[in-house]
């Protein structure tokens, strides 16, 4: 028999983090290995798992306690889910309680933490902010990385990062990158004239899309400003579609004092990201920090012209005027000036950087990518069952 896995999921709504493990945790269930699946907040994941043997058991987070009482508390609730190894998806890069690190290797011989972000300084573990090199931040850094059996950070980039800010043994952090599914992810015109013609935007006007969450982290107030800039100076129509959820109302306000209210448009959350790939005509990302930014990735299987930071893991599969564009976005201008450009690009400069960036994104399919990320979760016949499965189809 296969070895069995528990995974330990801590977010609470759909974001790269929790589709990531949802693909990971259905490739390890197909392949035969028995997977619970410790849910700590929201369910997100049961509609997208409920076709699989996955078993999901919902526990809730206890308030604050310390350490002795979150560790009492968590070796006890998963006595009951016996399993060989542990993953743990760590939403901030090396950082998490350490009594939750603690109880679950107690309980499971091999513990493996994803890394899904930047451990940008200064930085919120632990609990409290404390300066990186204190004498209890040393001590809990340490300890905490002798329980890890291995991390698997998603970009170079994040790998470094937790290394730098958390001491973490070199040796035990490898790079494993996202994945992107191209089969669902690709250019579909019936989609895109649908969606468009569903928000009033034509053929031949400017549709510039955002996809993710609406935080402040993601800058969508600067998008926001660019665009109503770049709308004032654009001979051509142009429209900005925000996708996800987050700070509706502020945004909405923004979108009215700047007076393109009437040029954006919010649909929300949505189940399937895809056909809105596909509908607008470039994908615009402006964090100051990311791990890796799947959303770029999808952006470029799907047809639209990229346009990000030159940020995080970024920098590991763009290559700026060749399959996307890497600008610093700093003032709106800066935003209106690379819209301006890519709105003029001429058909075969379009059609050369989408064939490029198609190119990138099949380097990052799953029976590529997530194949890799499987066996550093010491899962090589899940690793070969998905090479096989590619391969037959």
């Amino acid at each position: 028999m296969l070895p069995s896995y528990i995974v330990f999921a801590s977010t609470s709504g759909r974001c790269g983090l929790s589709v990531h493990t949802i693909d990971w945790v259905r490739a390890l269930a197909e392949a035969g290995h028995p997977v619970t699946l410790i849910v700590c907040a929201k369910d997100y994941f049961t509609p997208y798992l409920n076709d699989t043997p996955v078993r999901i058991i919902q526990l809730p987070l206890p308030e604050n306690m310390p350490f002795y009482k979150t560790f009492r508390f968590w070796s006890k609730a998963l006595k009951p889910y016996p399993a060989q190894r542990a993953v743990y998806p760590r939403g901030v890069g090396g950082s998490s309680s350490l009594s939750i690190l603690a109880a679950l290797r107690f309980r499971y011989p091999r513990l493996y933490t994803i890394e899904h972000a930047m451990a940008n300084l200064p930085q919120i573990a632990w609990g409290k902010p404390e300066p990186r090199h204190t004498p209890v931040r040393t001590i809990r850094n340490v300890v905490a990385s002798r329980l890890v059996s291995r991390s698997i950070a998603v970009s170079e980039c994040t790998r470094q990062s937790v290394i730098q800010h958390y001491d973490f043994p070199a040796n035990r952090i490898v790079t494993r990158h996202n994945w992107v599914d191209v089969k669902r992810f690709q250019p579909a015109l019936a989609a895109r004239t649908q969606l468009r013609s569903g928000i009033g935007v034509e053929e031949h006007d400017f549709l510039i899309g955002f996809v993710g969450r609406l935080v402040i982290e993601k800058r969508v107030d600067a998008i926001l400003q660019g665009f109503a800039a770049f709308v004032s100076t654009s001979p051509r129509k142009a429209h900005l579609v925000l996708v996800g959820d987050g700070m509706l109302k502020v945004l909405r306000a923004l979108a009215t004092k700047l007076g393109v209210a009437d040029k954006v448009h919010f649909v929300g959350m949505v189940n399937d990201t895809a056909p809105w790939m596909s509908a607008v005509d470039t994908l615009i990302l402006a964090s100051n920090s990311e791990a890796f930014a799947l959303v770029g990735l999808e952006a470029m299987a799907s047809g639209a012209i990229l346009l990000a930071q030159p940020v995080g893991g970024l920098l590991e599969y763009v290559e700026h005027g060749k399959n996307g564009y890497l600008a610093n976005l700093n003032t709106p201008e800066q935003f209106a000036a690379w819209w301006t450009t890519i709105s003029k690009l001429q058909p075969e400069e379009r059609e050369l950087l989408q064939k490029n960036a198609l190119r990138t994104a099949v380097i990052f399919r799953p029976a590529v990518k997530l194949a890799a990320f499987l066996e550093a979760l010491d899962a090589p016949v899940a690793a070969n069952f998905l090479r096989e499965k590619e391969a037959k189809s």
